[in-house]
């Protein structure tokens, strides 16, 4: 039995709007990003290291200016994919409603609901390669999800103090398979390459800010052997 166990950080740190500008953010994204030849980044702003880089904000620098999820499905990855996706886009509907009122737009009410997220992380997910990484940022730890293909690796909480929210980073990586009725499944393959011979079974291990290994066991449950 291999027990998953999550890295998890608690840092404080001055906010920003530009979020990639945050020290221990920074940080953490060139850990995993590096020169960022093979990233998508939808909602670009002004910071990101991502090779291909929107924002529907034409003041930002960004290759392209779209509607996030235009930008993902306009994509064409080379095989066997791209390397990670970035996605910082607005935490809530409120901000949602600024994003489109700063360019004289008004959000439609499934602009301020979950369609928000959802129609822009469907068509990027099967266009990461297996092994390749999620970084997401916002109010929640929910990030792309099992049921997108991702297993969750690393949170990190970045506190602004007084009475701000806390920016919370998301890590997860794409694991190759298939969708099932209970979830993605890995191939044996990639079972064997990553070490993962057996089902990982629930395991309460504290790693830190009181979030538990368990939950990643979770995350995997629906996780077995294919034969």
């Amino acid at each position: 039995m291999i027990a998953m166990t999550i890295l998890s950080n608690r840092i404080a740190a001055q906010a920003s709007k530009w979020t990639f500008s945050i020290g221990p953010i920074k940080e953490l994204i060139d850990r995993y990003v590096g020169n960022g030849i093979g990233w998508v980044d939808p909602f670009a702003g002004m910071n990101s290291p991502a090779e291909f880089t929107n924002d529907h904000n034409p003041d930002c620098k960004a290759s392209y200016h779209m509607e996030a999820a235009d930008f993902c499905k306009m994509l064409v990855p080379e095989p066997p994919g791209f390397a990670g996706v970035l996605f910082d886009p607005p935490y809530s509907y409120r901000q949602v409603s600024e994003h489109y009122k700063v360019l004289g737009k008004k959000a439609t009410p499934l602009d301020t609901s979950t369609q928000f997220y959802s129609r822009v992380m469907n068509p990027i997910c099967d266009k990461i390669r297996p092994g390749g990484y999620a970084i997401s940022c916002g109010w929640n730890s929910n990030g792309f999800g099992k049921h997108r293909g991702f297993e969750l690796i690393e949170v990190l909480l970045v506190a602004h103090g007084t009475h701000h929210n806390d920016t919370v980073v998301v890590v997860e990586r794409k694991y190759n398979g298939h969708l099932t009725g209970d979830g993605w499944k890995m191939t044996a393959d990639v079972e064997r390459t990553i070490g993962l011979q057996f089902k990982p079974e629930p395991v309460i291990e504290d790693v830190g800010c009181g979030i538990k290994s368990c939950q990643a066991a979770a995350a995997m449950s629906a996780i077995q052997e294919d034969t």
